[in-house]
This record gives structure tokens, sequence and C-alpha cells, in this order.
């Protein structure tokens, strides 16, 4: 979804269409078992002028919906503009086994800059569409949102498992046309993203750290020129 798109939606149209999920997909950045993580929403945020990502699709089977309405409005220098849960059979129908005491839910929230703030703190708007409460795997939402549509997320999040081939969430990321940026959560110093035949090339550090004592970071990956000659 582009800055443009947000920028032009109206309430009315918000609550009473329905979710544009083809939009919400389009240039947007995936994070499977995401937890309640938004530091690295706020990265790109700061660095929208380089990244480009306003539209945020987050998943976790482990979160309740009310533990994440109880944490959606911890973004600095933004309030939510509208919030919706979203009943649309493409969103609702997931393939998933319930989890035994957690809902299966869709939430969709749009953020807007506080006034008095500019644009070194982010867009003025952003996206992002919230999946929980279900036993869904990673590769099953990535397949269903994206794989079925035909559409390539602009970037992906991702640990140790991206370097696995044979991993069905790797797979279903890189088997058709891999996305531009890859977020990589390393454990530690001696853990990289070393997918070299997908031909990703090293771009940045980002000042995001998770873990116990924040001992985790994240780096940024883009794809090489020549990976079109692959694609």
């Amino acid at each position: 979804m582009t800055l443009e798109q947000l920028m032009a939606l109206r309430p009315h149209q918000f609550y009473l269409e329905r979710t544009p999920l083809d939009q919400l997909l389009t240039d947007s950045l995936y994070y499977p078992d995401c937890g309640l993580d938004g530091e690295i929403i706020r990265y790109c945020n700061t660095h929208f002028g380089l990244i480009g990502i306003c539209s945020f699709v987050l998943a976790d089977f482990n979160k309740t919906e009310a533990q994440f309405l109880d944490g959606m409005d911890s973004f600095r220098h933004y309030q939510i503009w509208a919030t919706k849960s979203c009943y649309d059979a493409e969103i609702r129908d997931l393939p998933a086994s319930l989890h035994p005491t957690h809902s299966h839910f869709a939430r969709w929230t749009v953020y807007q800059r506080m006034s008095g703030y500019g644009e070194e703190v982010g867009p003025d708007r952003f996206s992002l569409l919230f999946l929980g409460g279900a036993r869904v795997s990673a590769e099953s939402v990535f397949n269903e949102l994206y794989g079925s549509r035909g559409v390539t997320p602009k970037a992906v999040v991702g640990d140790s498992r991206l370097n696995d081939e044979n991993d069905p969430y790797t797979d279903a990321v890189f088997n058709r046309i891999p996305p531009e940026l890859v977020f990589y959560k390393a454990q530690n110093e001696e853990d990289e993203f070393d997918m070299v035949p997908m031909l990703y090339d090293f771009e940045s550090a980002a000042d995001v750290h998770f873990g116990p004592g924040g001992q985790g970071n994240v780096t940024i990956w883009r794809i090489s020129p020549e990976a079109d000659d692959r694609y």
C-alpha cells in the first residue's frame, strides 16, 4: 500500500468498505512470529525515505486480541486514526487449527503522525494488519495471503531458518520472485544471513535489538541486481 492510498482513506471507507487486502499486501513488510515487537516498524518509519514501506503485516498465533489491543497504542509520535476487526473471507478462512485457548483474529489499524512532528519520525500514516490467536504457520499465512494472489512483499523478517533452503517458510518466501529486502534477526555476532545463492547483499545494520538484554541484532539485506537474471 502506498502512502498516497493511505492518505486518501476516509473514515467511512475504512469502516464500511471491504478491507483492501491486495493493497495492504503490495509493497508490504511481512513479519511472522513477531510477538508484540514494534521496533522494526519504528525503524522503517524513521527510514521511510530509504525503505519506502508504510504497510506492515504481522502474525503471531501466541498473541490474543486482548494482548494486541493492550499494546497497540505504543508507537511514539503516532496516534490511532482508525482500527477494526477484519471478517473478510480471505482473512478469516486462513488454514488454521484454532489454538485451544486463543481466538483467531485479524485487526487492521491505521496510524496517523501527531501534529508537531515531521518526516524525521516517519510518514504521515502507516498501516498495520495483525493476525493472531490461531495456530497458523508462517508459511501458511505467507502462501495464503501472498502466494495465492501472486504478490511479493517488499520485505520479510526472519531468523536462522531463512538459511535453510529446505525450511517450508524459506521455500515459500524464495521459490517465486524474492522480496527486495530481508530483515535478518541474528541471535549473536556469529549468526549471519548467508543465503548466498539468492544473491542478497548486506545493506546496513538496523538500530534494533531484541531478546534478553537486547543481545540480538537486526541486519538489512537487499537483493542484488544480478538476481534479475534468475527470476
